[in-house]
């Protein structure tokens, strides 16, 4: 079980460091929209911090949300570096 735990703080990680590297090394409309999933991740938090304090019981669907959240960030920056990558020329 270790495992699962591993690959969901890894996604974690990676949903969370991704966008703020690409955000510094991009600029112009390319930095506006690596910070969209900053956005995101702000909004989910907000969303378990209300969803925890209103509701005592333990959230056994956190790592799957994490999981999902990392996935969906993981699919937009792949498409945002290649759609910058057809426009931007070096």
């Amino acid at each position: 079980m270790l495992g699962f735990e591993l690959v969901t703080v890894g996604a974690l990680v990676v949903c969370v460091i991704w966008p703020p590297w690409r955000a510094i090394r991009w600029n112009g409309k390319w930095h506006a929209l690596a910070i969209i999933p900053l956005a995101a991740i702000m909004l989910w938090v907000l969303k378990y911090c209300d969803n925890a304090g209103a509701n005592r019981t333990p959230n056994t669907q956190l790592p799957f949300e994490v999981i999902e959240a990392a996935v969906l960030i993981a699919l937009y920056m792949l498409v945002i570096r290649f759609a910058r990558g057809f426009t931007v020329q070096r």
